[in-house]
Parts: C-alpha cells; structure tokens; sequence
C-alpha cells in the first residue's frame, strides 16, 4: 500500500513569509520580506534560527495535531496560552536526529523570535512560540504556543505534508513552503530567491541556488516543472503545479 501524505496545519502566513533561515550565522537575524503594497514582515532574533530549527517545531506541532495533544492551560507569566505536547521520541523518527539536546535547543532558539507584521498600515507583533519545556526522565516536550498564534494555526491554515518536507534541503524547505501557499504560478525570480531566505552577496549565486532548490522540488515531485522567462526586463520564473488532490497522488507514487 502508498503511504499517503501526512498533512499538519500550519498558519498560512507563517509559509509564506518564512521565519528561517538556510544557514546558522553569528549575531542577530533578522529577515525582512517586502511586500508589494508598501507593507512588511520583519522577523527578528537573537541568534539565527535555521529551517532545521524550524522543522522540530512543524514535527511537534503535526505530532499534537495527530495526537489531540493542544490543550489551553493557565500560566502564571504568559495567562492563558496554547500547550503542545509530544514525546521526543516521535520527533527523532520524523526528522532522522537522535541528539535530544540539539531537538530541545532547536525550540528554545525559536522562543527567541518575533514577528512584525505590517499590512496596510495594520501592525502587530508576534512570538511563535513562548516557550519550551522538557522533561529528560520521560521525554516529554511541552511548547507553550499564544492564543493569537494558536488560533492563526487553526483557522488560517494550510497544509504541509510534513515528513515529506523533513526531506528537503533548507532553500527547499523555504520554497516548499512559499510556493504552496501562494495560488500564483508567476513569480519574479527577485522574489523567490527573497521567499527563500537565499543570501549572498553573489547574485549569479542566488540564481544557482534557486534554481538547484526548484529541480529539488520536481525530483520529489512537489512541483511538476518550471521555466523562465523575460517580462518588462526581469527574470521570471514560471511554476507548473499540482493541484492539490493530484499532488497527494504525485507524492504517495513517488514515496512508498
């Protein structure tokens, strides 16, 4: 029998405007995503937080969608806030890790991010996670999620097919995630490489890596082929995708 997608919601917002970045850096990250109304999102933190943090996070988060295990709980410093709980030991099958410290590390450096919005003059500020708790004795993971962010989880979600995306390269973890939740198949390539989290002071090595990212995304048949193309003087690169019931297809031929 194929193994079907395994799906997880995830805020649609927090897709396509990727809070991580590709490779670990020293100092303060901060990732600023224009937008074409004037508008932004900045996302800022202490030290940079990678898509392999990133990813413990989306794991624990399908693993209590799965299990049922979000519950709303009083706390003394943040109110009432959403707790997410899993074992530790379902998080290592999924993302192919066995170091416990550097799970537990991942989600304490995703405590330390905030998110500023800015749409349409409309601003507001947000922690994806406040914060993180483990319990080594019987592996026990509880990340305290806000109500906001919890409730944007669930009532403004999209679905990744988690441990497909465990898979893929950081860039294509990015890309994976931009390209899903955004019905265009028209994109500037300035504007993918952005969505990306691609840094370099190289621009031809930003194209080479974008494009090693998209052929990543035909290989495990997430996209079925791009092209690009010249309009009005810049590059643009044109995404053939599935549609989402073939795209559950597409995935559950190519992964057994």
């Amino acid at each position: 029998m194929k193994k079907l997608p395994q799906n997880i919601k995830i805020y649609k917002k927090l897709l396509k405007y990727p809070p991580f970045v590709c490779q670990r850096r020293a100092g303060i990250m901060e990732i600023v995503h224009n937008l074409t109304n004037g508008g932004s999102v900045t996302i800022i933190a202490p030290e940079a937080v990678t898509t392999e943090d990133g990813e413990k996070l989306y794991v624990l988060c399908y693993i209590a969608q799965k299990n049922n295990t979000c519950n709303l709980v009083e706390t003394e410093k943040f109110g009432t806030i959403a707790e997410l709980t899993c074992n530790i030991n379902e998080i290592r099958k999924i993302v192919n890790n066995n170091d416990d410290k550097s799970i537990v590390n991942s989600l304490k450096r995703i405590t330390g991010i905030t998110i500023a919005f800015d749409f349409k003059n409309k601003k507001r500020t947000l922690h994806i996670i406040s914060d993180t708790k483990y319990n080594a004795v019987t592996g026990e993971i509880n990340v305290l999620m806000s109500l906001t962010m919890f409730n944007n989880f669930i009532k403004r979600p999209f679905n990744i097919d988690i441990e497909n995306y465990a898979k893929l390269s950081p860039v294509g973890k990015n890309l994976y995630c931009y390209i899903v939740s955004n019905s265009a198949r028209d994109f500037t390539e300035k504007l993918l490489i952005e969505r990306a989290v691609i840094r370099s002071s190289r621009y031809n090595d930003c194209q080479r890596t974008l494009k090693k990212a998209l052929d990543e995304l035909k290989e495990k048949h997430i996209i079925k082929d791009f092209e690009t193309k010249k309009n009005n003087g810049q590059r643009h690169i044109i995404i053939n995708k599935y549609g989402e019931k073939t795209l559950s297809v597409a995935l559950a031929k190519h992964y057994p």
